[in-house]
């Protein structure tokens, strides 16, 4: 419910022209960024849970970007409490429009406090594909899915995850204002000629 609630927030801004500002791409190399937004977890058992993420990451260049992420999980109902954590790597193509697709994979460990019962940890590898809409220079909206695999304690597992929400960049590049020169204005000389004629046979002109 807390996906769908965020995911629906999500695409109501979408249709908020306020805030879809005139987009042009920049170059925030340097810049640090924070994502917050929900995950939503796919078991191989065909069970579900979600939670919200919150993470911090680091522009390296145009294309390249790392995010250090916490996902509370939640309740898997079955008596056990998952979060993860999460070293992503991304790598964005050239934005069409407002619109940056990327490609992400990174490395992590997925905590499982069962109740009454040993924990089962994993480490987890994940890989996938997305989409970003920016609304301005500093702020976007993001969706993702992915494939993950996790070496767990006691066993090894594929799952999928998909997550959803907002990414902000601290201190923005603006966008380069176009210089207008002032018009400078043209004079050309313009030529008179006066035809006077005169009439041989009176005394006026």
């Amino acid at each position: 419910m807390k996906m769908k609630a965020l995911a629906f927030s999500c695409v109501a801004m979408l249709g908020l022209p306020a805030l879809a500002q005139a987009h042009e791409e920049v170059d925030n190399s340097g810049k640090v960024s924070l994502f917050f937004g929900g995950g939503q977890y796919y078991h191989t058992d065909r069970s579900e849970t979600g939670g919200k993420e919150i993470g911090l990451g680091y522009i390296v260049d145009k294309h390249w970007a790392i995010e250090a992420l916490y996902s509370d999980i939640g309740d898997t109902g079955a008596g056990a409490d998952e979060s993860m954590y999460r070293l992503d790597g991304l790598y964005h193509f050239d934005a069409k429009g407002h619109w940056i697709p990327y490609v992400v994979g990174g490395v992590g460990r997925l905590a499982i406090d069962n109740d009454g019962a040993e924990d089962d940890d994993a480490t987890i590898f994940n890989l996938g594909a997305g989409i970003k809409y920016a609304l301005s220079n500093a702020l976007s909206i993001r969706a993702d899915v992915r494939a993950v695999y996790g070496d767990g304690d006691n066993n090894d597992h594929f799952d999928a995850l998909g997550t959803i929400g907002f990414t902000y960049v601290f201190d923005a590049q603006a966008a380069e204002q176009p210089v207008v020169a002032a018009s400078e204005a043209v004079f050309e000389p313009i030529r008179i000629e006066l035809d006077v004629l005169f009439d041989t046979n009176r005394d006026n002109i």
